[in-house]
């Protein structure tokens, strides 16, 4: 059941509408589960759309960045006539002021853009579900391939594992864990060379950064039509998107399971997932992109672990909770993904995916 809102909420979105001149609000939802934004469905006279509030905090260089690198991903699908009509890119509305964002009284930024009819990915689907996030995934590397020059970095440091290590450590400080956190300082002792060895800078590029299910939308034939959340563009190798992406379907128990004891790979996902992102007509990676491949998928889990429970020992300032230790939970879930994934081997699972 969605939650039900606040009338400070409520008035506050029917500002924000007002000043994108999309006429009289008739409704509001909260809309997904995001650990960053708020977000929520208006139905307005106009038509359908999603309004959401950011947490600018994130934003290194302020919104300027997203702006940018949304106006280059647009221009970048103006130059992929091949994919018109099955390809959708998010249409952000401008306020009356001529920007893309809307500052309200007490200093919250708010953006709106018009609501896509489809679906977000089931975290555990079907064989078609994951043949067409590969596609999707595949498309929309294949529009990035015409972004003009480099993204704007506007999350500073992300996907930077030696940074996020750092940070780490200095959480911990002199902290003494808890028995239900020892878990987690043995998995990070133990995985963290490892994880470091990875190489991320092979054939670098400009990516979404990150591709989870909840990102992606399905139409009504359960195709993949379009990426949503345009924040994270970065210039780095594809690989951690295919990585990422691998994570997030290949969990048994889900992308956010209640118990992290029924967490394992899932090798047979993780096989269709490649093998769909490789066999489609956008598909390009190197040999050696290919080889580097599993320990790219290894990394991924590993690195979202630390984040999580770097942010729980922070008093959870980054990603939003629910309840009080929740950060610890969602570490927990992605530190068992990558024992298993390690115990599991993953260069059979890349090689027997792309047919070699």
């Amino acid at each position: 059941m969605a939650p039900v809102l606040t009338e400070d909420v409520q008035g506050t979105i029917n500002r924000v509408i007002a000043q994108y001149g999309l006429g009289s609000v008739l409704s509001v939802a909260q809309e997904g589960s995001g650990v960053i934004h708020k977000t929520y469905r208006v139905d307005t006279a106009q038509g359908s759309f999603i309004c959401q509030q950011l947490n600018t905090s994130i934003f290194g260089s302020g919104l300027y960045a997203l702006e940018f690198n949304y106006e280059r991903y647009v221009s970048a699908f103006s130059a992929t006539p091949e994919l018109k009509g099955e390809w959708i890119v998010p249409a952000w509305q401008k306020a009356t002021s001529g920007g893309y964002f809307f500052s309200d009284t007490d200093g919250s930024s708010w953006r709106v853009y018009g609501y896509i009819e489809g679906k977000t990915l089931p975290a555990v689907g079907e064989k078609s579900h994951l043949e067409q996030y590969a596609i999707g995934l595949s498309k929309i590397h294949f529009v990035l391939k015409h972004f003009e020059g480099q993204p704007q970095p506007a999350i500073p440091q992300f996907h930077d594992l030696p940074f996020y290590y750092d940070e780490y450590m200095k959480a911990l400080g002199t902290q003494v864990p808890r028995k239900e956190n020892c878990h987690c300082v043995k998995t990070i002792s133990d995985g963290i060379s490892l994880a470091l060895s990875v190489r991320t800078d092979i054939n670098p590029c400009t990516i979404h950064g990150d591709p989870k299910t909840g990102n992606v939308i399905l139409n009504d034939k359960g195709k993949a039509i379009a990426f949503i959340d345009l924040d994270t563009f970065m210039y780095a190798s594809k690989l951690l998107d295919i990585a990422d992406s691998v994570r997030s379907i290949a969990n048994t128990a889900g992308e956010a399971p209640e118990d992290d004891s029924r967490v394992a790979f899932d090798k047979d996902s993780c096989e269709v997932f490649l093998h769909s992102y490789y066999t489609a007509p956008t598909y390009g990676l190197s040999k050696r992109e290919e080889s580097e491949l599993a320990s790219v998928l290894l990394m991924i889990p590993f690195e979202l672990g630390l984040r999580f429970y770097t942010d729980y020992l922070r008093g959870d300032t980054y990603f939003a909770v629910d309840y009080q230790e929740q950060n610890l939970h969602r570490a927990m879930c992605q530190f068992r993904l990558f024992e298993d994934m390690r115990r599991k081997g993953l260069q059979g699972i890349v090689n027997k995916a792309f047919r070699r």
